[in-house]
């Protein structure tokens, strides 16, 4: 709602309110309120000017400059269903939202639901393959989140937050988990590799955080598929793992090359896709700096 007051030593003939050129509301009295639906309106900056007059003609104007972001085309907690392009691409309608899953996952149709960011995130999203309610990707999936940045000072509108240091968390029913990602400062992005669904949001990097090479998870059940122990998903400071059967056999290697920046994860399938068989696992991690640490892993199918 915009409230605007007027006033003259004798009294106030009409009062106009104007959003960019164009007169919204006209009152013969002051104060003047207007129920402006923003969510209607194109991103950037809008322009409302107050003019008031009196019955003398004399006239005097007020203007002031407003920047509106409607945050994608997604109104809170309502669920938008997207369809496959064919290409395994989707994107909310307004093209800020982008999903890519690669061919042979079997995917139709996705469901995104907007959540209300909390504490200090700056976005948050439930995506999930319609039909499940959980969702582990034989290869990984790309997301790619909007935030605003409408001046380009490269400080996340309404929030206190850089752009730079804004990266993608997944949340696994107990705390937010990093999975990293990549900043796209021109178009206001962050993109990052995933291997399941869940809950994501945009959140900044802590000031101080202590790297811990090994997964959060150590106890894996991927054939239960309810974001719980689906997926090892590694620090970001972890640029390659390996992972060994205890007999040395090696089922499965990924590089941050791969990833793109993304933090790695391992879904519990082989070099061929497929769920490996019950057991312990060796987990071999080699960090950025080039020290070399080992976790064991328990699958329980």
């Amino acid at each position: 709602t915009v409230n605007a007051v007027a006033a003259d030593n004798v009294a106030v003939g009409q009062v106009t309110l104007s959003v960019d050129g164009i007169v919204r509301s006209t009152s013969a009295t002051s104060p003047l309120s207007f129920a402006w639906n923003t969510r209607v309106e194109a991103n950037g900056p809008h322009t409302l000017l107050l003019k008031a007059s009196d019955a003398a003609g004399n006239i005097a104007a007020q203007s002031v400059t407003v920047q509106i972001f409607n945050f994608v085309s997604l109104v809170l907690n309502e669920t938008l269903t997207i369809s496959n392009d064919g290409a395994g691409d989707y994107s909310a309608p307004d093209g800020t939202l982008k999903v890519h899953i690669p061919p042979g996952e079997g995917v139709a149709a996705i469901t995104v639901t907007r959540l209300l960011p909390e504490d200090s995130a700056v976005g948050a999203y439930d995506i999930k393959v319609v039909g499940r309610d959980a969702t582990v990707f034989t290869q990984p999936a790309t997301l790619s989140f909007p935030y605003s940045d409408v001046d380009d000072d490269g400080i996340v509108d309404g929030r206190d937050v850089p752009e730079m240091d804004l990266r993608l968390y997944w949340q696994d029913a107990q705390q937010w988990r990093l999975i990293g990602g990549a900043v796209d400062p021109a178009a206001n992005t962050v993109t990052a590799r995933v291997s399941h669904f869940s809950i994501y949001a945009l959140r900044p990097l802590p000031a101080a955080a202590a790297a811990s090479a090994n997964s959060r998870t150590s106890f894996l059940s991927p054939t239960l598929v309810d974001n719980i122990n689906d997926v090892a998903v590694f620090d970001l400071d972890v640029e390659e793992v390996t992972v060994h059967e205890l007999s040395g056999k090696i089922v499965f290697h990924q590089s941050q090359q791969e990833t793109g920046g993304s933090a790695l994860a391992w879904n519990c399938r082989d070099e061929s896709g497929r769920i490996v068989e019950s057991g312990g696992y060796i987990a071999r991690m080699k960090s950025k700096s080039g020290k070399t640490t080992y976790q064991n892993l328990i699958v329980v199918k």
